[in-house]
């Protein structure tokens, strides 16, 4: 994996953007789906933060049209081997807006980003201490790394986990023991009680 610097923009907002999504023109192999982004926007003369979670990624050729992939599907010939040209690739990621970040807080923006804003991956630790808000260190379940980011560490709110009732839902496979092991391990380190 490569390692990214610190506020190197990955992409470019393009098309039209909404208070709840927008559009990014990404350089290959930038962003995976799911990472969180963030782009600096301006409202009343002030710049804040909008983060967002990259959704789909689309890859498109104009140059190579259909009828290139049903000639070469058909006749078995190599794109290469033609005038077509795979030169001009163009990777779009959707990403959906979690918030704006004011004052140390996220709130639901006011205005769409705004076209050719560059988007950026934040440090590892500004993406840390958006995902654990200001929930102390007393309280918080280390669960484990951040899938896009491994720089990341990923925590939850032990009161949040013991005050309420919890439930682990994934698919087969997918972490759900894995998780409930975790969360068990880190509640018995803070000394919260626990009966099984």
């Amino acid at each position: 994996m490569k390692v990214r610097d610190a506020r190197a923009a990955v992409g470019t907002v393009v098309g039209v953007s909404s208070t709840n999504e927008f559009q990014m023109q990404v350089k290959p192999d930038a962003v995976r789906t799911q990472d969180l982004v963030a782009v600096d926007t301006y409202e009343n003369g002030e710049s804040f933060r909008v983060w967002a979670k990259v959704g789909s990624i689309e890859r498109l050729n104009p140059l190579f049209p259909r009828e290139g992939g049903t000639i070469r599907s058909l006749g078995g010939r190599d794109p290469m081997d033609s005038v077509v040209s795979m030169s001009r690739e163009m990777i779009t990621a959707t990403c959906t807006v979690v918030g704006v970040q004011r004052d140390g807080r996220l709130e639901p923006p006011k205005y769409p980003v705004q076209p050719a804003g560059q988007v950026y991956v934040p440090p590892a630790s500004e993406i840390e201490t958006f995902l654990v808000g200001d929930t102390p260190e007393h309280r918080r379940l280390y669960l484990g790394k951040e899938r896009g980011n491994k720089d990341v560490n990923v925590y939850v709110d032990a009161h949040m986990v013991v005050s309420r009732h919890v439930a682990v839902l994934a698919s087969t496979g997918a972490g759900k023991t894995v998780a409930t092991r975790r969360l068990l391990e880190e509640l018995m380190v803070k000394k919260y009680p626990i009966l099984i």
